[in-house]
């Protein structure tokens, strides 16, 4: 074994460590003042759906394990840049398998929480988040059906809806949704349903000269209009 493939296969092993520790304390009751213990939660307490309101347009989300894990991960954009670094080459089968083991870990579910959760921040952290959803996504069925559970679609164009000027993040969350609906029915049933095509329209009248932000949600355009 060479030493980029040791060191690349601790860095894996690393943040799935701190992946599956994020979730299992996160699940953890919280003390009550006294030393008692709240009740421990259930499955179905993780999976509880919840409305976030614009206006009159109401956008569906569900809560999924991560959402509980997200209070003990404070430092969003350092755990992001460690996934995308394992997986952002398209092109080497290291990172194809690293994608299956980060989803293996809970990398999906924690990573649509802490978008859920920082998504009014806007700016350099939740661009970094949307990149490494969609270098887990990224020819990766298992992971693309958990963005569908823990609800990915509607967190995505949630987040864009509430950025609408910036355009790295436009761009950016273009991309992850094109990954996320690329050969995956459910996301994009999920995504015609929840209007993102007007969502990706605006992304282009708002920033009609950035060629980024055009060529991106182009591609997501195109991707809705293919059958499935």
């Amino acid at each position: 074994m060479d030493m980029h493939v040791a060191v690349s296969k601790r860095e894996l092993e690393s943040v799935c460590a701190d992946l599956q520790y994020t979730l299992v304390k996160g699940a953890q009751p919280a003390p009550r003042a006294g030393g008692r213990d709240l009740p421990s939660s259930s499955p179905s307490d993780l999976c509880i759906g919840k409305v976030q309101s614009e206006g009159n347009d109401h956008v569906e989300m569900q809560r999924g394990e991560g959402d509980a894990a997200v209070q003990v991960c404070d430092d969003t954009a350092a755990l992001s840049e460690r996934i995308v670094h394992l997986t952002s080459d398209t092109k080497l089968d290291e990172h194809a398998r690293n994608r299956e083991k980060l989803g293996q870990a809970g990398a999906v579910q924690v990573l649509i929480a802490l978008l859920r959760r920082d998504a009014t921040l806007g700016g350099d952290t939740v661009v970094r988040v949307l990149k490494a959803i969609h270098c887990v996504a990224y020819g990766n069925s298992d992971n693309k059906e958990k963005l569908a559970v823990c609800d990915g679609v509607a967190t995505v164009l949630h987040t864009m809806k509430l950025h609408t000027m910036n355009a790295a993040l436009q761009a950016e969350a273009c991309w992850c949704l094109n990954v996320a609906t690329f050969c995956c029915p459910t996301n994009k049933r999920a995504a015609r349903a929840l209007g993102a095509h007007e969502v990706f329209e605006q992304a282009r009248r708002a920033h009609a000269m950035d060629s980024g932000v055009q060529w991106e949600a182009r591609d997501a355009l195109r991707r809705l209009s293919c059958w499935p």
